[in-house]
């Protein structure tokens, strides 16, 4: 309620504590009443006084109705005035204040609105005071004044015509540091015992008002350890925080959000910036190997830049994909070997799209392994999730940074082959010795004696193909900001050479961070992600649909170590067409295979109120990639076909929006709540090309070039497009009950295109729960274990990894016979439509724990889970 100002207000008096609520109430027995041993002749009826009964009894009823309002008027007052406050406020109105206490005493402010919308915003932390109290330590450092009105509860708020007599605040400025001496923002400062509290800015700096000198400033943030300074020290303040020892104040980055360590309730791993740096890895994929419990990563194949396989508890699917979900800064990233282009013959190694991130820009990366951790994520999340957070810039600083590391790659493990008389003794003894390496005596078309071999050159393919591989990384880092703004700017370059000769992979890289605070509630913020990798040289693994399925590793055992008699055999296909020679199959055939991926990013947050939250975010991630192999007819996979070329591209865009909404609560001193809403939308495509060309005349010239002029097709150039759209909702509460209690519950509803028209849709819950019993009374009085946590999770997650359209009938071209020995094409049935096609679901349980020691110095985890797949999809034949 508001009305307008009078010229003059008066505070009321000192309030009447409890205590002399008490000492009141014994004057009133005393002065008035009667005293506490004349209580028997107080009830008494005898007439003494010669006054008659009746009106004795009346006065009786009088003087015991005249004890009861006072005192219930003392008691009542001294509960009011005498009732405590606790207020945490951050930044905020003197009109948001008012409605705090309103809700916690019931009393209503009346006060003029051009009293109170010049004051500064209030920062203050306070814990069991009295209202005055309350209302001194706020209203009078602020120049105002109040007056308390106990008949109808309210407070009337006015501005002060003197200084005021109780308190003289006193300015006291400072600035706080970390241990490079970099500004920290955002850091709690309060006075100790509660009462006024304040928020560094974002230059560090900071100003309170204090009592007196001696008041005792006490200085913390998340991460770091609590410090305590006196006011009295010289100002300004240099305040240093030192980062905190235990591991349980780390922010680890979950779905959709960020939580403290302790505060999870689901099976969760991590490694941060500087594990990362020290693995020297070209893949951060290879730099979590061996680092993370439950997660397996294994390569494809020893050539560069080649997949990597990462599977996170096992397999839970045959035919539906076991590749994790990858979050790199909030979006979310399936991973598909097929947006790398490959001809799929040749080699059972495959490239790796997610090749192109650069490990230097990465901060952290965390694994979500159980149901409480990934169901958020939905159909997405049954593999598990990997949240990839890359580095920022921070506000009021500049920095420039250059990474660079060098390192030479070769094989520790020569294996002892034969040489080439030794190889000729070896063709006489197992009968397949010819004129090269034996002599016939006697003409009688049995070679008698091996050939004198010593004068012909030994090849060591290993020596001659294998070489000590030169690895080079640079990467430049700018980054700064000033109070309201922060940006990173990273461009990186790597080049790693194979091991086989002419095998080499480039990757250019460039990463751009900005964030800017709009306002005091709207942040904005944009990353851009930009990636460039070439892999070049032959396949160093076999493969099929060649002339044989060995390839240049394999090969470099296997084939002869001599071309004796006549070393132009070199440009035939030694052996009769088995086995090329391995250098000249490295060197003389082609291969080159480009992948580009963009990512960006567009982000908004704002604050509705404090506590309440929005984010929204839209994007798109795309890829181009295309592959180009020729082998010539001096090698065994061209010499059948009179050379052999191969063309493939693949191109995919993949955008997104997801919007959320999220509140944060503190009640009732104990309990904490976060509650999480969201709406998500994908839609990925995927385009592909394939080519193949045999019998090239010339061969000078690349036909890659000009594939026209290939003089055969072995098969059809095609093309391929497949898009799918998946709609979610989402929710997450997490609950937590003084710190030791916790609860976090989702529930996601997704819908996918890939599915039958009454199976789209699923839900997937889950539950988690944990205690930490280092929290517990009996645990206080002890050192050894300085964390213990029983956690437990149950959810289901769904899988739907399979190509596109499984659910609908599809024709596939055919030729048929027409008249003149001619063919014609058409389109026959290729698959029948499933009408029942669904989700292939998870079901996941996890019971585990988390345990420190000696101040987190040893720190153990162990999970036992189990985990059930149902409705697994299997591409499966049937009978025609």
């Amino acid at each position: 309620m508001m009305v307008p100002e009078k010229k003059v207000w008066k505070r009321g008096n000192a309030p009447i504590t409890s205590a002399n609520a008490v000492k009141a109430i014994k004057r009133v027995l005393n002065q008035f009443l009667i005293k506490p041993n004349q209580m028997y002749n107080f009830l008494s009826t005898e007439n003494r006084d010669g006054i008659s009964h009746p009106i004795r009894k009346l006065i009786r009823v009088m003087k015991i109705t005249c004890f009861l309002i006072i005192a219930l008027v003392l008691n009542v007052s001294a509960k009011t005035l005498g009732q405590t406050v606790a207020l945490k406020a951050n930044d905020i109105t003197l009109k948001e204040v008012f409605a705090k206490i309103n809700s916690s005493t019931g009393y209503h402010f009346i006060y003029h609105l051009e009293t109170i919308n010049t004051v500064q915003r209030v920062s203050a932390e306070l814990k069991n005071v009295t209202l005055n109290e309350a209302l001194d330590q706020i209203l009078l450092p602020r120049g105002l004044n109040y007056t308390i009105n106990e008949n109808d509860k309210s407070i009337i708020v006015s501005k002060s015509k003197q200084a005021p007599s109780r308190v003289v605040p006193i300015p006291i400025k400072g600035k706080v540091v970390d241990e490079t001496n970099n500004p920290m923002p955002g850091v709690t400062i309060r006075i100790k015992g509660g009462g006024i509290g304040a928020v560094t800015a974002a230059n560090g700096t900071f100003t309170i008002d204090v009592p007196d000198q001696s008041t005792i400033l006490v200085i913390g943030a998340i991460g770091y350890e609590t410090r305590e300074v006196s006011a009295s020290g010289p100002q300004p303040l240099l305040i240093t925080l030192k980062q905190s020892v235990s591991k349980l104040d780390d922010v680890v980055v979950v779905g959709y959000g960020v939580q403290k360590k302790s505060d999870l309730t689901g099976s969760i791993g991590g490694i941060k910036e500087k594990e990362i740096e020290q693995s020297k890895s070209v893949s951060f994929m290879e730099a979590m190997q061996g680092r993370l419990s439950g997660v397996q990563v294994s390569s494809s194949s020893g050539e560069p830049g080649s997949a990597v396989n990462v599977v996170i508890r096992g397999t839970n699917s045959f035919n539906s994909g076991t590749q994790p979900l990858y979050v790199i800064d909030g979006v979310q990233i399936d991973v598909n070997n097929g947006e790398a282009a490959s001809s799929g013959i040749g080699s059972t190694a495959l490239a790796n799209p997610l090749s192109g991130i650069n490990p230097s820009d990465i901060a952290s990366i965390e694994v979500l392994k159980d149901a409480s951790a990934t169901a958020i994520f939905g159909s997405r999340g049954a593999n598990g999730v990997i949240v990839i957070s890359t580095k920022s810039g921070k506000n009021n600083s500049s920095s420039l940074e250059l990474n660079t590391y060098a390192g030479v790659a070769w094989n520790p493990n020569h294996i002892a082959v034969l040489g080439a008389q030794d190889y000729a003794n070896y063709r006489l003894q197992n009968g397949t010795a010819d004129g090269n390496y034996a002599i016939d005596l006697n003409n009688d078309l049995v070679f008698d004696v091996v050939k004198d071999l010593s004068n012909v050159p030994t090849r060591d393919w290993q020596k001659e193909a294998l070489r000590d591989a030169l690895i080079q990384s640079y990467n430049v880092s700018y980054s700064g900001g000033n109070a309201k703004t922060n940006f990173l700017v990273s461009p990186s370059y790597l080049y790693q050479e194979g091991l086989i000769v002419n095998n080499k992979y480039e990757r250019f890289g460039l990463l751009m961070k900005v964030n800017h605070n709009a306002t005091t509630r709207l942040k904005l913020g944009a990353n851009v992600n930009l990636s460039h990798a070439l892999g070049s040289g032959v396949a160093s693994n076999g493969g099929n649909d060649v002339r044989n399925y060995n390839g240049l590793i394999q090969n470099l055992i296997l084939t002869r170590p001599v071309n004796a008699p006549d070393p132009t055999q070199l440009s035939l296909d030694p052996d009769g067409g088995a086995f090329s020679n391995p250098v000249d199959f490295a060197e003389l055939s082609y291969k080159r295979s480009p992948l580009s991926r963009v990512l960006t990013d567009v982000n908004a947050n704002y604050r509705i109120i404090n506590g309440l939250n929005i984010d929204a975010r839209a994007g798109a991630v795309m890829t181009f990639s295309k592959n180009g192999e020729f082998y010539p007819t001096s090698v065994s996979w061209g010499f059948p076909t009179n050379g052999l070329a191969l063309l493939n591209t693949s191109n995919s865009v993949n955008w997104y929006q997801t919007s959320t909404l999220t509140y944060n609560k503190r009640f009732a001193k104990h309990h904490s709540i976060t509650g999480l809403l969201g709406f998500e939308v994908n839609s990925y495509q995927l385009e592909s090309f394939r080519w193949q060309g045999q019998g090239f005349d010339v061969q000078s010239v690349n036909p890659l070039d000009n594939i026209s002029t290939a003089k055969v097709l072995p098969v059809p150039p095609s093309t391929d497009k497949q898009r799918y759209i998946r709609i979610s909702e989402f929710a997450r509460l997490n609950y937590s009950f003084k710190g030791k209690y916790l609860l976090t519950a989702t529930l996601r509803n997704d819908a996918s295109s890939k599915l039958a028209v009454n199976n789209k849709s699923a839900l997937f819950p889950s539950v988690g729960l944990a205690w930490r019993v280092t929290e517990e009374g009996f645990m206080k009085n002890q050192n050894l274990v300085s964390d213990l946590k029983i956690r437990s999770s149950f959810g289901l997650t769904g899988n739907e990894r399979i190509p596109a359209y499984q659910s609908l009938a599809t024709l596939a071209p055919v030729y048929y016979s027409a008249a003149g020995n001619s063919s014609t094409l058409g389109f026959a049935p290729n698959t029948i439509a499933n009408e029942n096609l669904t989700w292939e679901t998870t079901h996941a349980y996890d019971i585990g724990l988390d345990l420190s020691l000696w101040k987190d110095r040893v720190t153990f985890t162990a999970d036992v889970y189990l985990k059930q797949t149902k409705d697994l999809l299997l591409q499966a034949d049937i009978p025609s």
